[in-house]
């Protein structure tokens, strides 16, 4: 059986049975109030007080165990949760990564696309815009080429289509003008 030293503040307070001081083992200037008188008979041998201090430094050492081998198991489970969060974590982070560049890819596809319809747009525009210059020209061209068309000329009723078909303004025999 192995012995374990007291210390000797333990000692003594085993021995006289008194309270240890806020400074006790330093040098306290109080002194115990109970003197070598007071004690009883009987003081413990040393033997008796290594034995008794072993016998509950042992229950107690062995009380200790049992809480550091609860508090490792305890520790060690959550070691093993933490690792699992961070191989989770781990294949998130790398899924996340590749989202990203797909993100990427497809983000420069569509920017290039929309350069292009841009590009189209304004192709478009100035097309529209020739277009439009070229119906306005050909509206003039028609209004130029209607006015001297027998569609719109001044019919006068009353006077034979025969008798007025040239441009001229003339007299009809009737006495009317025809154009």
């Amino acid at each position: 059986m192995a012995t374990i030293r007291v210390p000797r503040s333990t000692r003594s307070q085993l021995m006289t049975g008194s309270e240890k001081h806020k400074r006790g083992g330093r040098g306290s200037i109080e002194e115990d109030t109970n003197t070598k008188e007071d004690l009883p008979d009987q003081v413990p041998t040393t033997e008796e007080l290594e034995t008794t201090a072993s016998e509950t430094s042992l229950e107690e050492l062995k009380e200790m165990l049992v809480d550091i081998q609860i508090n490792i198991s305890n520790i060690l489970q959550e070691v093993e949760s933490l690792r699992n969060d961070l191989a989770e974590l781990t294949i998130t982070v790398r899924e996340q990564k590749l989202e990203v560049v797909q993100l990427k890819t497809s983000q420069t596809k569509i920017t290039k696309r929309c350069a292009e319809a841009k590009y189209e747009l304004a192709a478009a525009r100035k097309r529209a815009n020739e277009q439009q210059d070229e119906i306005y020209e050909l509206y003039e061209l028609q209004d130029r080429v209607e006015q001297y068309t027998r569609k719109h000329s001044l019919e006068i009723h009353g006077v034979p289509e025969s008798t007025y078909r040239t441009t001229e303004v003339g007299r009809s025999a009737r006495g009317s003008y025809y154009f």
